[in-house]
């Protein structure tokens, strides 16, 4: 696990979101977790928030309902996130 606190810059995907303009752009993401969103992002898919759980629950990120295909692909199981039109997945890399 990542010392919490620490993050890392990565280039995500992002699409149909009033608040910035379409295409790649640079965030910060949880350190141990940052190599498995820049490849989901890398592999076409849109990721929308992440977290490492800081050592109270699993690593997961929420992901856009276009992406389910790929992230099906990738062998990730998304799942609803709370009455949204977001999709939760689990990160699979082992991060501790």
């Amino acid at each position: 696990m990542c010392k919490w606190g620490t993050r890392k810059p990565v280039n995500v995907i992002r699409r149909a979101n009033p608040s910035v303009e379409d295409g790649w752009h640079r965030v910060m993401v949880d350190s141990c977790i940052a190599d498995e969103i820049q490849m989901l992002n890398d592999n076409g898919v849109i990721t929308l928030n992440s977290c490492c759980g800081h050592g109270k629950g699993e690593p997961n990120c929420l992901v856009a309902e276009e992406s389910v295909s790929k992230c099906l692909e990738l062998g990730y199981e998304p799942k609803r996130y709370k009455h949204t039109d977001m999709l939760q997945i689990n990160l699979l890399k082992d991060n501790k």
